[in-house]
C-alpha cells in the first residue's frame, strides 16, 4: 500500500513539473521540486529539467537532509519540520512555494 501511495505522489509531482514547464513557468534547470513520503524527502536531482523529469530524477534524503540515494539533490533543499509535504521552488520571475498534501 505504501509503495502505491509513493507512486501516486511521484505521478502527481511529475504532472506539476511538466505542466509548469509546458506553460513557460520553469525553464531549463531553473527550478526544483520536492515532496515528503513517510520519513523521507524526495527532491529533484541537480540539473534536472521540469520538461523531461522522470521518477528516476529524484534524490532521496532522510528528514535531516542526509542522502539515502546515489542521486545528488538540487542545491535548494528546504528543510522544514512543519506539516507540508510538497515544496516547489522556481528561480524565476514567478517565484512560488506551494503547499500540497
Amino acid at each position: 500500500m505504501a509503495h502505491h501511495v509513493l507512486e501516486e505522489k511521484i505521478k502527481a509531482v511529475l504532472w506539476v513539473s511538466h505542466s509548469l514547464f509546458e506553460r513557460g513557468k520553469a525553464t531549463g534547470s531553473s527550478a526544483n521540486i520536492s515532496f515528503r513520503h513517510e520519513q523521507r524527502i524526495y527532491i529533484s536531482r541537480s540539473g534536472s529539467c521540469f520538461g523531461t523529469m522522470e521518477k528516476e530524477d529524484f534524490a532521496v534524503t532522510d528528514l535531516d537532509g542526509m542522502p539515502l540515494s546515489d542521486v545528488l539533490p538540487s542545491r535548494f533543499l528546504m528543510r522544514s519540520r512543519d506539516r507540508r509535504h510538497f515544496f516547489q521552488h522556481l528561480a524565476s520571475v514567478f517565484s512560488i512555494v506551494m503547499d500540497f498534501c
